[in-house]
C-alpha cells in the first residue's frame, strides 16, 4: 500500500526490504500512486474514480483486515525503534501484549491466531468490511499502521490497483513470493543461529505424521483462541520467558547481514524467484507496444460523461475507455498493431496513440496473440 505520492516505490517500502530489492534491480520502481492508504479507492468516497465497483471497503478499516506474519527479525526490529513518534510506540505495545499472550508466538515469529484465520478464511464479502478482522497493529486513532516501516512482505506489496495494470501486478506478486521466500528462509536461520536447545528444534522442526496414521480434523468451531502452554514451553527451550530478547537478536543477525550473504542463506528458491522478479521488472519499465493484438470479450461496468468502463484484469481495477473508442477495439483481431491502428483511423475516423494501446494491453482488454 502506498500513499506517498512518491515516484519511486522503493521510497515507500521498509527500509529493510528497499535495501534488497535495490540490489536486484538497475533503476527506480515506479510508484504505484492510484493504491493510497490516506484516501483509499477502494473506499466509495475515496480516490477520484466514478462509483462503477461492486465491492467496497469501509474507510476505517480499508484492506487491513488482515494479520501479518511478523517474522522474528521484523518483530525484533519493532521492539527496538527507539524514535518517539507515537505511531510507532502504539505498534510496539500492540507486539508486546500479543508476545504477553503467547497466541501464536514462536521463535518463527508472532502470526495470526486460530481464531483471525477462521474468521478470515470465511470472511467472503467481509473483507475490508468486518470490523473483527483489523489488524491487531493498526493504529485506530491516528487510522494509521503501528508497524508500517516493518511491515512484512503481504503488506508491503499488496495494491488494489496498478498503474501498469497486469504487468504491475504480476511485478508486485513477484516481489511479494519472492521477500516471503527471504523471510521464511532469514527467521529459520535465526533460529538455527540462536541456541533454544535439542528439543525445542526437534519440536519447531517435527516431521508431519505418516499419511497412514493421520487423522482428518474434526470440522468445528472453536469459540475463543487458547495457548498450549506445553506446546509453548517446549517450542521456546532455552529462550523461554526471554521471548523478546530473541527477536531482539534476531534483528541483529539480520541486519548486519550483507546482500550476498542473504542470497547464500536463502538459497536455490530464493534465487529463482529473484530471477524471475528481474525479468518482471524489465516488463514493468519498458514502453514497447505489442505487435499483434487480440480484443478479448468486454464487460461494461458504467458509463460516465464520455468514458465507458471496462472490468479488466482485476475486479478492483476497472478502466475507462473513451466510448467512441470501445467498438473499435473489435479491429484488434491478431493483425499486426499498425495495421489495425491505420484501419480504425481510416474507418471511424479514430487516431489511437500507441501508448493508449499498450494502456489497454497491461489492463488486459486486449491481449497478445501469443497469450491467447
Amino acid at each position: 500500500m502506498d500513499g506517498s505520492g512518491n515516484s519511486d516505490a522503493l521510497d515507500t517500502l521498509p527500509p529493510l526490504y528497499a535495501g534488497w530489492l535495490r540490489e536486484m534491480v538497475v533503476g527506480p520502481i515506479p510508484a504505484e500512486t492510484k493504491a493510497t492508504c490516506a484516501s483509499c479507492a477502494m473506499c466509495k468516497n475515496g480516490g477520484k474514480r466514478p462509483a462503477v465497483l461492486s465491492y467496497y471497503y469501509e474507510p476505517n478499516l480499508k484492506c487491513c483486515t488482515y494479520t501479518p506474519e511478523i517474522f522474528n527479525f521484523l518483530a525484533g526490529n519493532i521492539l527496538a525503534d527507539t524514535g518517539s513518534d507515537s505511531n510507532v510506540k502504539s505498534g510496539q505495545r500492540a507486539l508486546e501484549l500479543r508476545i504477553a499472550r503467547k497466541l501464536a508466538v514462536t521463535p518463527y515469529g508472532v502470526g495470526a491466531t486460530p481464531k483471525f484465520n477462521r474468521l478470515y478464511k470465511n470472511s467472503g464479502t467481509e473483507f475490508g468490511r468486518n470490523p473483527e478482522l483489523l489488524c491487531p497493529y493498526y493504529n485506530v486513532e491516528a487510522d494509521l499502521c503501528g508497524v508500517w516501516r516493518y511491515r512484512n512482505s503481504v503488506c508491503a506489496t499488496w495494491f488494489c490497483k496498478h498503474e501498469r495494470g497486469a504487468v504491475g501486478m504480476e511485478f508486485w506478486r513477484l516481489v511479494r513470493l519472492w521477500l516471503n521466500s527471504v523471510e521464511q528462509s532469514l527467521a529459520r536461520w535465526c533460529v538455527s543461529r540462536l541456541d533454544l536447545g535439542e528439543q525445542a528444534l526437534l519440536t519447531l522442526f517435527a516431521p508431519p505424521p505418516p499419511l497412514n496414521n493421520a487423522v482428518k480434523p474434526k470440522v468445528e468451531a472453536v469459540v475463543e483462541d487458547s495457548v498450549d502452554l506445553k506446546l509453548y514451553r517446549r517450542q521456546w527451550g532455552g529462550w523461554l520467558g526471554r521471548e523478546q530478547e530473541f527477536y531482539l537478536e534476531c534483528a541483529r543477525l539480520v541486519n548486519n547481514l550483507s546482500w550476498p550473504e542473504v542470497v547464500q542463506i536463502c538459497g536455490p528458491q530464493t534465487q529463482i524467484l529473484a530471477d524471475l522478479t528481474q525479468k518482471a521488472y524489465q516488463r514493468l519499465v519498458t514502453d514497447q507496444t505489442p505487435s499483434a493484438l487480440q480484443v478479448i470479450p468486454l464487460k461494461v461496468l458504467g458509463k460516465q460523461g464520455d468514458y465507458t468502463y471496462l472490468q479488466t484484469y482485476g475486479d478492483n481495477d476497472p478502466l475507462g475507455v473513451p466510448t467512441k473508442l470501445v467498438a473499435a477495439l473489435d479491429y484488434f483481431d491478431g493483425q499486426p498493431t499498425t495495421e489495425v491502428l491505420q484501419t480504425i483511423e481510416t474507418k471511424t475516423g479514430l487516431r489511437v496513440s500507441p501508448k493508449l494501446v499498450r494502456k489497454l494491453a497491461d489492463f488486459k482488454l486486449l491481449v497478445r496473440v501469443e497469450d491467447e
